[in-house]
């Protein structure tokens, strides 16, 4: 029997993708969604469970309608990769002496994302012109500061309503019992195909080539992920 490469990982459909060099062909969205809406956030330590695509739910809810589908994809690769949080890869840089493990971690996620994105748009626009290019563009927005603030916002709202013991009073964006897995990952499935239509329904929505002096037009990427902390 020849054995895997060590960079492929199973996903839940049997699909295996290459963390080194993700090709959206391999790439599923029942299990992008199936993993994430029983992946839980902070590693656990919550008063009740946090999937991670509820939170990009709530995520989705604190930006304005055109960046709604880079908010609700905006921890996708973490169907693969789970979660690096913050104080973990802090301390390994701490042990480095330097930024390098950061960056490559950022670099894995980016490459799953524009995966992730290419595959929404084969899945639900088929034929699109410069898929790849708007799959990249669409990853680079899932970094954007809007995106960013929002994930910080929700985050803000998860430390103060379900650490300390109990849930904390009600709120608009998490109800006191977890919704349904089952639940989250349709709702979520259904939000996706829909404002992925909404934003290709036009050729005027073809994106522009990407400016040579974004970041993410020669590397990978350069923003930190503010997902799970």
């Amino acid at each position: 029997m020849t054995a895997l490469r060590a960079t492929l990982a199973r996903s839940y459909s049997g699909a295996l993708v290459d963390l080194d060099a993700p090709d959206w062909r391999e790439i599923d969205l029942d299990d992008v969604a199936r993993a994430l809406s029983t992946m839980a956030r902070f590693n656990g330590h919550t008063c009740r469970p946090l999937p991670v695509l509820e939170h990009s739910q709530v995520v989705a809810q604190l930006v304005p309608p055109r960046h709604r589908l880079a908010a609700r994809l905006h921890d996708g690769h973490e169907y693969m990769t789970g979660d690096s949080t913050r104080p973990y890869v802090a301390t390994l840089e701490k042990r480095l002496g330097s930024d390098l493990i950061r960056r490559v971690i950022d670099g894995i996620k980016f490459d799953l994302d524009v995966a992730i994105a290419r595959q929404l748009i084969e899945r639900f626009v088929p034929g699109l012109p410069q898929a790849d290019l708007e799959a990249r563009q669409l990853a680079a927005e899932m970094r954007s500061p809007i995106v960013k603030a929002a994930d910080e916002a929700a985050s803000a709202i998860e430390l103060k309503r379900f650490f300390g013991g109990m849930v904390a009073s009600p709120s608009p964006y998490y109800p006191e019992r977890m919704p349904e897995p089952e639940d989250v990952a349709r709702e979520w499935l259904a939000d996706v195909e829909r404002e992925t239509r909404e934003r290709f329904a036009s050729p005027a929505c073809v994106a522009a080539p990407l400016d040579p002096f974004h970041p993410h037009a020669q590397v990978s990427v350069v923003y930190v992920d503010e997902g799970e902390r």
